[in-house]
């Protein structure tokens, strides 16, 4: 009966939000379907990214922690743990559920992990309590020598960091600033004309362009269009191709040249 309990007690909480929603903006559903299922599956605003995109981006979230990962998530497999087992396979499953969960999905952005984090925050609060204070799971010789290591292990990047504050690359967010100054840049010198996409269209583009774009390949066709006056935009090789073609003069580029926007000016 209780996990019966608690699933009425989850929808009465859950539920009267999106129900009241649906009842004032009934278009809701359209959003949600492209926000969770579109997202997940990979067909909005995917980000390209790839299939182990958030391995990596959990340790850079959990800085300065991220070397108390690995020992987490090797936690629930040992007894030594007792009374606080259940609590530990919680937050296990809490975590290891979600990564797993989010890497399955088409749409990933580094931000979409972060209610995964508190749980591994809770375990490595386990960790460190062990080591420092009870020292039942870690001796004392094994917490101080792996606490020193990882100190001069961070002490160490820190310099390089400070050294070289480039050697992390770009912010996943640049790319999104990019894309929305290039559609606003693209909305502007269209100037309302039709506007049509080459082979493909970056759907982070169609939200800050705040229209559709339709998608056409052949490019004689597209030559035809743009003849009439409508504005053409392309994106890498894409982008490329119509330069090379010698028929399309970009009146709007981007900062790095992998995306522009196609015009006749007269």
């Amino acid at each position: 009966m209780l996990p019966v309990a608690g699933v009425i007690l989850f929808l009465v909480i859950f539920l009267p939000w999106p129900i009241t929603v649906l009842i004032k903006h009934p278009e809701a559903v359209e959003i949600w379907k492209n926000e969770f299922l579109g997202r997940a599956a990979g067909e909005y605003a995917s980000g390209s990214e790839p299939f182990y995109f958030y391995f990596w981006v959990m340790f850079v979230f959990f800085v300065p922690y991220c070397a108390f990962i690995p020992l987490a998530i090797a936690m629930p497999f040992y007894q030594i743990w007792e009374e606080k087992l259940d609590a530990i396979s919680y937050l296990f499953l809490w975590f290891v559920v979600g990564i797993a969960a989010m890497t399955l999905c088409g749409g990933k952005r580094q931000h979409y992990i972060l209610p995964i984090m508190p749980a591994m925050a809770a375990l490595t609060g386990i960790i460190l309590d062990d080591m420092l204070f009870v020292r039942k799971a870690y001796t004392k010789n094994f917490s101080r020598n792996f606490l020193l290591t990882y100190f001069f292990i961070l002490a160490g990047l820190c310099v390089i960091i400070f050294v070289r504050p480039n050697i992390l690359g770009k912010d996943e967010d640049d790319g999104n600033y990019a894309i929305r100054d290039f559609a606003r840049q693209t909305a502007l010198a269209a100037g309302g004309k039709p506007v049509i996409a080459y082979c493909r269209i970056n759907a982070s583009f169609i939200y800050y362009f705040n229209k559709d774009v339709p998608v056409l390949c052949n490019i004689d066709q597209l030559y035809s269009q743009y003849a009439n006056g409508a504005g053409i935009i392309a994106s890498s090789n894409n982008f490329e191709d119509l330069v090379k073609d010698g028929r399309f003069s970009p009146l709007v580029k981007d900062l790095e040249n992998r995306q522009g926007f196609f015009m006749k000016t007269q």
